[in-house]
This record gives C-alpha cells, sequence and structure tokens, in this order.
C-alpha cells in the first residue's frame, strides 16, 4: 500500500553493537494543490446546460524534489464530476514560466470529462516546479450534482507515486455544485 505523509521522521539507530546514537532526520513534503474557490451553479432549469465559469488552479512543489525526475511524456489525468462538464479545448496547463524550471509541459487535451497533461521532467530537481491550468471552462449540465475536480490517474509521479495528488476531496483542485431553483411565491 502507498501512504501519502508530509512531515518530518527522525530514525535512531538502536542495531545492537553499533555506536553512537545520532539520529537519521528525512523531511518527507506532498505537492500543494492551489484550488478554484467553490463554485455553485444556479438555474430555474436544467433542461439545458448553465452558463460557463472560468476557473483557474495549480499543482505545486513545496520542495524541488516533489516530482520525481527522469519522467517523459508522464501523464496527468483530471475528471470533472457527473453533472458537469470542462469546455472541450478551452484553457491553458503550463509550468510556471517565472525563472528555471525543471517540469515542461509537452501538451494537454481537454475533453467535456477529462482534462489529460503530458509533461517530462529533468534528471535534476534543483528548482520548485508548478504546473497551472488556467482559463478552465466549467458548467453545471444536471441537478442535484456535486462532486470535486480531481486526478484520477496517469503516469506522472511525485514522491514515487502515480497517486499524488489522490482522488479524494481532501487532494481536490476545486468543489462544484448545484442548487436548488428558487420559487417565487406571491403573497397577494
Amino acid at each position: 500500500a502507498t501512504a501519502a505523509y508530509s512531515g518530518t521522521i527522525t530514525v535512531y539507530n538502536t542495531t545492537t553493537g553499533c555506536s553512537g546514537s545520532t539520529p537519521f532526520t528525512a523531511t518527507i513534503t506532498y505537492p500543494i494543490v492551489e484550488s478554484f474557490s467553490n463554485q455553485t451553479f444556479c438555474a430555474t432549469t436544467f433542461t439545458t446546460p448553465t452558463a460557463y465559469n472560468t476557473v483557474n488552479f495549480s499543482l505545486v512543489e513545496k520542495t524541488a524534489t516533489d516530482f520525481d525526475a527522469s519522467q517523459t511524456n508522464a501523464t496527468i489525468i483530471i475528471t470533472i464530476p457527473t453533472g458537469f462538464q470542462f469546455r472541450a479545448g478551452t484553457g491553458t496547463i503550463a509550468s510556471n514560466g517565472v525563472g528555471a524550471q525543471d517540469i515542461s509541459v509537452n501538451s494537454s487535451t481537454i475533453t467535456t470529462t477529462s482534462i489529460t497533461v503530458n509533461v517530462s521532467t529533468a534528471a535534476t530537481q534543483v528548482n520548485i516546479d508548478e504546473i497551472n491550468f488556467t482559463g478552465i471552462q466549467i458548467r453545471a449540465t444536471a441537478a442535484p450534482s456535486s462532486g470535486d475536480v480531481v486526478r484520477l490517474g496517469g503516469t506522472f509521479k511525485s514522491n514515487g507515486s502515480t497517486s499524488i495528488p489522490s482522488s479524494s476531496s481532501s487532494d481536490s483542485f476545486g468543489h462544484l455544485a448545484t442548487s436548488s431553483p428558487s420559487v417565487y411565491n406571491s403573497s397577494s
């Protein structure tokens, strides 16, 4: 099983016959998911989809080695919950353009149900890298609906795992919900 942990671990050598009790300390970090604010879509009916909301979100390293080195054409697949759609072909996915980067976004595809990003990383990781998703458009197509935009798959590794960030709501790129239609009642 793979577990995600972020923090510091201190290990003491307790093997008989070894001299010294100097601890070995390892700091394990987890990339930061910078999510968009919660989106609530309102409509009197969902027989036709709502207008699109535009959102931005990112995946950012805490340390220069959070994204594994020497990855070639690795993929990140991000999905949207049932009852919502991305606007196909709309939005930009890029690495941070400021300063040196150890990651390159080779290509990306945005469909109504997912975003697939193809990336490569350098053999030596020395910079804090980020993958930015900008101008991504989302709309509601059914009510009631709610859920999170999450990573659901791909071959891209972070801290040695293809499941970081995970598909749980704690690693959400943003939460989506529809509200019930409003009803006006006249008292006269």
